[in-house]
């Protein structure tokens, strides 16, 4: 099980980011990811919260990179005491082949939720996998996760957040939610 601390942003000039990136990461490699969010037809996991968002307290996903690589996920969301995401327990595995897998939940009778097709360029800076995303439909976004594994949840974010206010100093939006739950608004 990995736990998964990361913040997801936007920022107000993502050229200035690029270069910052270019100069002081080590890109670490490019992907295109086709993300499939599946859940049993008999009980849902995703579900409209008190706020009208798009809620899931586990996300199954099977996702396809660059047409070869494959992989089941469970994510198992974590909640703090005002029912805001805090982060998840990720349990993944590698898979031969996508499309089986998608064949195999369905044969168990889940259904496809939502599908988020992702352009991905991850790069190592430190202690954090940055990734900058390209979804389709929704734009452009910069992921920051934290792979160092002996912080927790609040020690983690806030070493994220120092990264984004001292060594980067630059304008930006924190973006609530997740990938599944952008894509639902925007369709809904």
């Amino acid at each position: 099980m990995k736990k998964e601390i990361e913040l997801r942003v936007k920022f107000k000039n993502p050229a200035k980011f690029g270069v910052w990136m270019r100069e002081n990461a080590e890109l670490i490699g490019e992907q295109e990811q086709i993300d499939w969010y599946l859940e049993p037809c008999s009980s849902p996991y995703v579900y409209e919260g008190k706020n009208g968002k798009l809620q899931a307290d586990k996300w199954l996903r099977v996702r396809v990179e660059n047409n070869i690589n494959a992989s089941v996920c469970l994510k198992s969301v974590v909640r703090g005491d005002d029912e805001e995401y805090l982060y998840s327990n990720e349990y993944e595995l590698k898979v031969d082949d996508g499309d089986s897998a998608l064949k195999l939940f369905e044969g168990l009778n889940y259904k496809k939720v939502i599908e988020i097709n992702k352009k991905r360029k991850d790069w190592k800076y430190k202690d954090l996998i940055i990734s900058e995303d390209f979804i389709e439909g929704l734009g452009g976004f910069v992921e920051l996760e934290l792979y160092k594994g002996d912080l927790g949840y609040n020690e983690g974010i806030r070493y994220i957040e120092n990264f984004l206010q001292e060594v980067l100093s630059m304008d930006y939006e924190i973006v609530k939610g997740g990938y599944p739950q952008l894509v639902w608004d925007k369709i809904k």
